[in-house]
């Protein structure tokens, strides 16, 4: 950059001696001593340019390692992110391993349907028991079957939430089928129609379709008289009849679990549903004795135990 200033110089000296060549001999001793002001002007601005030029020669020289330096700062923070990322997908992917060891990987979607399918647990439990609650979560509109539900049957849509005068709750989707007796593959698919017509049922029970839900499920009864399920169905259309308020009728279909089924998962349920309805029509003394009935024959039993609290509370 120094031969630059060098060059001009020359050139500069060059056109002078060309100038001072054409003046005439007549030239005055003051206009000599004005061109010699002027080149000395000019040579001070090229003395003042060729420092400003080597100055910032000078800074350009220092910054470019402090560029180098912040550019290899950027280059490292890369790798550090880099090796960062590659850490966290190690982990996540140990964690996901780890979780599909211990039973399948857990996500949003696998815990809603856990969470729900307690719920409905809890509200079938609930339902057999005669338990008032003053406010019930409504349950999604779409989930995945859980477990132990009846092959071949679809869940039920979701019902609205109860009023708070319901008397009791609905019962779970998943209510446990009896095993039936090993039979020949044409037997077994001709129970196909017979669940359907059950899950139909249940369906308008979570639609709060009480009259609908129990007319289906005496169909289901009437049509298929050996089905593992008929005593649930019976039980069943006690609850509608329940639900509707129809206590008289409770206490008939609730009898017919108790008579013809005893020894069906529901006949401790119908006990106490029905000493809870003779209640319900001010025959205290019968429900009374109905439900010491069911603490005397079944005292470990839940049902038993929400029989002691009932006569003690009366709800």
């Amino acid at each position: 950059m120094s031969s630059f200033p060098h060059g001009r110089q020359i050139l500069i000296t060059g056109a002078l001696a060309a100038l001072l060549a054409t003046i005439p001999a007549c030239v005055t001793t003051s206009d000599f001593d004005r061109l010699r002001s002027q080149v000395y002007s000019q040579e001070q601005e090229r003395i003042k340019q060729q420092e400003r030029i080597t100055q910032l020669e000078a800074e350009l020289a220092r910054s470019q390692p402090a560029q180098a330096n912040n550019w290899a700062e950027v280059n490292a923070l890369r790798s550090d992110v880099a090796a960062l990322t590659g850490q966290i997908d190690d982990l996540r992917r140990s964690e996901e391993m780890r979780q599909q060891a211990a039973g399948g990987a857990v996500t949003v979607d696998t815990l809603h349907t856990r969470v729900t399918d307690l719920e409905r647990k809890t509200l079938f439990m609930a339902t057999q028991l005669g338990v008032v609650f003053d406010e019930m979560p409504p349950l999604p509109a779409t989930q995945e079957a859980p477990t132990g539900a009846v092959p071949g049957m679809t869940p039920p849509a979701a019902p609205a939430a109860p009023q708070p005068s319901t008397a009791m709750s609905q019962p779970e989707v998943s209510e446990p089928r009896p095993e039936p007796a090993p039979a020949a593959a044409p037997a077994a698919q001709a129970e196909v129609p017979g669940q359907e017509l059950y899950q139909q049922a249940l369906e308008s029970f979570y639609a709060m379709k009480y009259k609908e839900a129990q007319t289906t499920w005496a169909e289901f009864v009437k049509g298929f008289p050996k089905d593992p399920l008929v005593p649930n169905a019976i039980f069943w259309q006690g609850e509608c009849f329940f639900q509707m308020q129809d206590y008289a009728n409770a206490v008939l279909t609730y009898q017919k679990v108790i008579e013809e089924h005893s020894a069906s998962n529901k006949y401790t349920a119908a006990l106490l549903k029905q000493g809870i309805s003779f209640f319900k029509l001010k025959k205290d003394q019968a429900g009374k004795l109905v439900l010491e009935d069911l603490i005397k024959k079944h005292p470990k039993s839940a049902e038993a135990k929400r029989a002691q609290a009932y006569l003690k509370g009366g709800s």
